[in-house]
C-alpha cells in the first residue's frame, strides 16, 4: 500500500502538539511497527533535538510523530545505504515515500544495512533509515539513540566531523556507531561548529 495513503494509520504526538509563537514544527513520520523498539530511540531523539534547539535559540521543533507501516523495499533500502557509503546519492525513494518539502521520514528498516540520510533537494525535509536493531551495533545499550540523532542531525544540516566523543563524528573518521555504547543513557554532545551551523542554518 502507497505510504501516502498510510498516513492517517495512527498519530502519536511527542513534546506537546502545541508550538509556541515564532516557532515551526516540523513533520516526522516514522514507517514502521509501533512496537519496534527503534520508537522509542527517535522519540529520545527528536526530545534531544528539540531541547538543543531550544537551548542555541533556533526556532525549529520536530514533531508531531506520524507512525505508519513501512513499505518500502528492503532491497531499495539496501541498494540506497550503499550508494551512501560509497559516497553518492541513491537513487529515488518515491516509489514508497513521499515526503512533503519539509517533513522528515525515518524508515525502520528489517535489513542489515548502514543507517544513513538524505537530504531532500528541495525544502528543508528529507529521509532517515535505520538499520535493524537486532544486531550489533543498535542492539548495544545507548546505541539506537544516538545513531537516530546522529542521522536526524544530518537533516538538519549538519556534516560528519572528526572530533571523537561527539554526536555528529563519522567517515572519514574512524567513528562508528558502536563507540555510542554505554550503560548510561545519554547523548553525545555537539561541537561547537555544529552549533554554529545550528545557529546560522536556521533549519
Amino acid at each position: 500500500m502507497p505510504a501516502r495513503r498510510l498516513r492517517c494509520l495512527l498519530l502519536l504526538l511527542v513534546a506537546g502538539s502545541a508550538v509556541a509563537s515564532g516557532e515551526t514544527s516540523r513533520q516526522v513520520t516514522v514507517m514502521g511497527n509501533p512496537s519496534d523498539v527503534r520508537v522509542a530511540a527517535v522519540r529520545e531523539a527528536i526530545a534531544f533535538w528539540n531541547a538543543e534547539l531550544e537551548r542555541l535559540g533556533v526556532g525549529t521543533r520536530l514533531g508531531p510523530i506520524a507512525m505508519v507501516e513501512n513499505s518500502v523495499s528492503e532491497d531499495a533500502l539496501r541498494d540506497a545505504s550503499m550508494a551512501v557509503e560509497q559516497g553518492r546519492r541513491p537513487r529515488d525513494l518515491s516509489p514508497w515515500i513521499e515526503p512533503r518539502p519539509d517533513e522528515l521520514v525515518v524508515v525502520l528498516a528489517n535489513a542489515d544495512l548502514m543507517s544513513f540520510a538524505v537530504r531532500s533537494r528541495h525544502g528543508a525535509g528529507g529521509v532517515v533509515v535505520l538499520r535493524s536493531a537486532d544486531d550489533a551495533p543498535l542492539s548495544l545499550p545507548n546505541v539506537a539513540r544516538n545513531v537516530a540523532a546522529h542521522e536526524l542531525g544530518h537533516l538538519l544540516g549538519l556534516e560528519h566531523n572528526e572530533a571523537m566523543g561527539t554526536l555528529m563524528c563519522g567517515r572519514p573518521a574512524r567513528c562508528r556507531p558502536d563507540l555510542y555504547e554505554s550503560r548510561t543513557p545519554r547523548f553525545f554532545p555537539l561541537t561547537p561548529d555544529d552549533e554554529r551551523i545550528l545557529r546560522e542554518g536556521s533549519p
